[in-house]
């Protein structure tokens, strides 16, 4: 089960942009869709001020969102006295002299730090093996979400062998919780519908997607027609705009009590079109705004992230790192209307247009 958060994987990638010059600061930027405007100004101003309300405001709501960020540092690398500035006053992050020729000992350190960070959620973020001598600056992000229900699930009329069709109709016992003749958000196009589901504090919000015609047989081909139509979507500027709802009445409503956890390798992808984000990871790499001799390339953007829904809520968390190296090392490529997810489906935790967690 995919589970990701667009949130730590942006954050950790902006504050790596802080430090890109020329074609690398490009690729990057149209990556991360702040366009070819002045990252400068974007910076200073933008996203100073997003940071900020997460990091300053959003810690402090009922359902806590936190996020921080924290940066190892070779002592074989001068920073921009610019740099460090701006990951210390925008990114609220801590800059650490770390020995890197011990990698059990700095992955510990790091594995540690994220731990704390996500409430134990996220352990073994980065595997010793994934650090070396070569190895000059590594900057991690977490992010941790814990959102009560606006209308809680009554536990009694959940479903504990509940019947969940798997891809090619394979049946799956879940526990399915249940709603009767509820008033949702609800919205649909030609060929799916979702629904919103509040949380208790005023923003935070769960969308669900499923197709419009229920399916007990979700081939490949089906969820790849899915992939096409959302990919698509969020791919545009207010794409949580594109889902618009009114609130309906739903026969029935139906979600599974899950956990899901993932991990993975982002190198590939983000070198792969639309990000095409190739420079970056190349001994051609310009982090001259970083690193004084512009001495260092991306090495490894790794992400994991976990998930819990039940009947009372939602806990989240998701840790992002992306490791630089020497550049002269090489780099690996790595009518009545009702909604029963009991089929695959498709999730996004969102606060105002910005989507914390998918999956």
């Amino acid at each position: 089960n995919l589970i990701i958060s667009p949130l730590s994987i942006f954050v950790a990638l902006s504050m790596v942009m802080c430090g890109a010059n020329g074609k690398t600061l490009l690729e990057m930027s149209n990556a991360l869709s702040y366009g070819d405007s002045d990252f400068s100004q974007v910076k200073d101003n933008q996203l100073k001020q997003f940071i900020d309300g997460i990091v300053e405001h959003l810690s402090y709501s009922e359902n806590t969102l936190s996020l921080a960020n924290n940066i190892y540092i070779s002592n074989s690398i001068e920073l921009q006295d610019a740099f460090k500035n701006t990951m210390k006053e925008i990114f609220k992050a801590d800059l650490k002299q770390t020995d890197f020729t011990h990698s059990t000992k700095a992955a510990n350190e790091i594995n540690e730090w994220v731990s704390e960070k996500t409430a134990e959620k996220i352990k073994d973020l980065i595997n010793p093996s994934s650090i070396n001598a070569s190895t000059k600056l590594i900057l991690v992000n977490a992010i941790t979400f814990f959102g009560s229900w606006k209308n809680t699930f009554d536990i009694k009329q959940t479903d504990e062998d509940g019947e969940f069709y798997t891809v090619n109709g394979v049946v799956k016992s879940v526990p399915l919780m249940k709603k009767r003749f509820v008033k949702l958000p609800y919205g649909e196009d030609d060929s799916y519908k979702w629904v919103t589901l509040e949380y208790s504090e005023y923003n935070f919000a769960m969308k669900l997607f499923l197709p419009k015609t229920p399916n007990t047989k979700v081939s490949d081909k089906v969820e790849s027609k899915f992939d096409e139509w959302i990919t698509k979507k969020l791919s545009q500027r207010s794409n949580l705009s594109k889902f618009p709802t009114s609130e309906k009445k739903l026969e029935s409503f139906i979600l599974p009590r899950f956990e899901a956890e993932y991990s993975s390798s982002l190198n590939e992808i983000l070198q792969k079109a639309p990000f095409s984000m190739t420079s970056a990871f190349s001994a051609g790499a310009d982090f001259s705004q970083m690193d004084k001799n512009n001495s260092v390339m991306i090495d490894k953007v790794f992400h994991k992230a976990v998930i819990k829904v039940n009947e009372e809520g939602t806990e989240a968390a998701a840790a992002t790192y992306v490791s630089m190296r020497a550049k002269s090392k090489k780099v690996k490529k790595e009518v009545v209307y009702s909604f029963k997810a009991d089929q695959p489906f498709f999730y996004m935790i969102t606060y105002k247009d910005h989507i914390l967690f998918l999956g």
